[in-house]
């Protein structure tokens, strides 16, 4: 049996394009026989043939909030050995990389300018 990760945020079809085709995916994989695991910081539900994993990241700042989910996800995946894992755009490393929703490391290094204080863009 193939073992896949995936890391979202939020693993909910209802949130967006990225969120429901990933849903959509899984679900598809899980009745084809892959074991699946989803590291998310909200939505879905352990299913048959399907895994989920809770991300808990720092709420503030978001661009904080972003990396340490990436971080988190990223390193917890590495632990169980996956054959294939999976990022949409939300993960440090990935063996399929899907960015649905733009570049996010450009848009987190410019949303750090949105902050004027120094010391919480540093934090």
């Amino acid at each position: 049996m193939y073992r896949i990760a995936f890391a979202i945020p939020n693993f909910c079809s209802d949130k967006g394009g990225a969120e429901r085709y990933l849903v959509s995916l899984c679900h598809y994989l899980a009745r084809q026989g892959w074991a699946v695991h989803v590291y998310a910081e909200a939505g879905g539900q352990d299913e048959k043939g399907m895994h989920l994993h809770r991300i808990k990241p720092f709420p503030f700042p978001k661009s904080l909030r972003l990396l340490t989910f990436a971080t988190r996800a990223t390193r917890q995946a590495r632990r169980e050995g996956f054959n294939v894992t999976f990022g949409v755009g939300n993960t440090l490393e990935a063996d399929v990389l899907q960015p649905h929703g733009g570049v996010h490391w450009a848009w987190f290094w410019r949303s750090l300018g949105a902050y004027e204080n120094r010391l919480v863009w540093t934090a």
